[in-house]
Protein backbone atom coordinates (compact mmCIF):
# COMPACT_ATOMS: atom_id res chain seq x y z
CA UNK A 1 0.00 0.00 0.00
CA UNK A 2 2.68 2.46 0.90
CA UNK A 3 4.41 1.80 -2.55
CA UNK A 4 1.12 2.31 -4.32
CA UNK A 5 0.48 5.42 -2.45
CA UNK A 6 4.48 6.36 -3.32
CA UNK A 7 3.46 5.36 -6.90
CA UNK A 8 0.68 7.51 -7.40
CA UNK A 9 2.41 10.61 -5.79
CA UNK A 10 5.05 10.41 -8.42
CA UNK A 11 3.10 10.01 -10.91
CA UNK A 12 1.28 13.26 -10.02
CA UNK A 13 -2.13 11.12 -9.88
CA UNK A 14 -3.93 12.64 -7.24
CA UNK A 15 -7.07 11.16 -7.76
CA UNK A 16 -5.62 8.06 -8.00
CA UNK A 17 -3.63 8.37 -4.56
CA UNK A 18 -7.03 9.14 -3.05
CA UNK A 19 -8.63 6.22 -4.33
CA UNK A 20 -6.23 4.25 -2.47
CA UNK A 21 -5.92 6.22 0.84
CA UNK A 22 -10.08 6.06 0.85
CA UNK A 23 -9.49 2.15 0.36
CA UNK A 24 -7.26 1.87 2.79
CA UNK A 25 -9.14 3.61 5.46
CA UNK A 26 -11.65 0.59 5.52
CA UNK A 27 -8.71 -1.42 7.32
CA UNK A 28 -7.86 1.18 9.63
CA UNK A 29 -9.68 1.72 13.36
CA UNK A 30 -12.01 4.34 13.13
CA UNK A 31 -10.29 7.66 14.28
CA UNK A 32 -7.72 7.16 11.84
CA UNK A 33 -9.59 6.33 9.18
CA UNK A 34 -11.59 9.74 9.33
CA UNK A 35 -8.59 11.35 9.53
CA UNK A 36 -7.50 9.48 6.42
CA UNK A 37 -10.57 10.66 4.70
CA UNK A 38 -10.62 14.49 5.96
CA UNK A 39 -6.78 14.76 4.60
CA UNK A 40 -8.36 13.11 1.10
CA UNK A 41 -10.99 15.72 1.74
CA UNK A 42 -9.31 18.58 1.97
CA UNK A 43 -6.47 18.13 -0.43
CA UNK A 44 -8.82 17.16 -3.51
CA UNK A 45 -10.91 20.32 -2.98
CA UNK A 46 -8.41 22.31 -3.36
CA UNK A 47 -7.85 20.88 -6.81
CA UNK A 48 -11.27 20.60 -7.42
CA UNK A 49 -11.82 16.89 -7.85
CA UNK A 50 -15.49 16.96 -6.76
CA UNK A 51 -16.08 13.46 -6.97
CA UNK A 52 -13.11 12.46 -4.93
CA UNK A 53 -14.24 14.94 -2.25
CA UNK A 54 -17.85 13.65 -2.69
CA UNK A 55 -16.47 10.17 -1.86
CA UNK A 56 -14.43 11.33 0.69
CA UNK A 57 -17.57 12.86 2.68
CA UNK A 58 -19.42 9.91 2.64
CA UNK A 59 -16.47 7.47 4.01
CA UNK A 60 -15.93 9.61 6.57
CA UNK A 61 -19.52 10.52 7.84
CA UNK A 62 -19.40 6.63 8.57
CA UNK A 63 -15.99 6.64 10.46
CA UNK A 64 -17.03 9.52 12.67
CA UNK A 65 -20.22 7.52 13.41
CA UNK A 66 -18.11 4.15 14.41
CA UNK A 67 -15.39 6.75 16.37
CA UNK A 68 -17.82 7.66 18.05
CA UNK A 69 -18.04 11.57 16.97
CA UNK A 70 -21.70 11.80 15.65
CA UNK A 71 -21.78 15.48 14.98
CA UNK A 72 -18.72 15.27 12.77
CA UNK A 73 -20.21 12.30 10.95
CA UNK A 74 -23.62 14.28 10.35
CA UNK A 75 -21.13 17.76 9.05
CA UNK A 76 -20.15 14.99 6.70
CA UNK A 77 -23.05 13.76 5.94
CA UNK A 78 -24.61 17.26 4.54
CA UNK A 79 -21.59 17.89 2.77
CA UNK A 80 -22.14 15.06 1.04
CA UNK A 81 -25.79 16.01 0.34
CA UNK A 82 -25.31 19.19 -0.47
CA UNK A 83 -23.31 18.53 -2.92
CA UNK A 84 -24.72 19.11 -6.73
CA UNK A 85 -26.64 15.60 -7.84
CA UNK A 86 -24.70 15.72 -11.32
CA UNK A 87 -21.49 15.35 -8.96
CA UNK A 88 -20.84 11.71 -8.55
CA UNK A 89 -18.55 9.67 -6.13
CA UNK A 90 -15.73 8.94 -8.22
CA UNK A 91 -15.58 4.94 -6.78
CA UNK A 92 -18.50 4.57 -5.47
CA UNK A 93 -22.13 3.98 -6.90
CA UNK A 94 -24.19 6.71 -7.22
CA UNK A 95 -27.02 5.49 -4.71
CA UNK A 96 -23.87 4.96 -1.55
CA UNK A 97 -24.41 8.97 -1.14
CA UNK A 98 -28.15 7.89 0.50
CA UNK A 99 -26.35 5.12 2.99
CA UNK A 100 -25.11 8.37 4.87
Amino acid sequence: LTQAVANASRAGRVVMQAFITLDHALVLEPPAALAACETVIERCRALGYRGAVLAGHIRASRFALAAGQAERAAAHAREALATDPEVWPDDLYRPERWLV
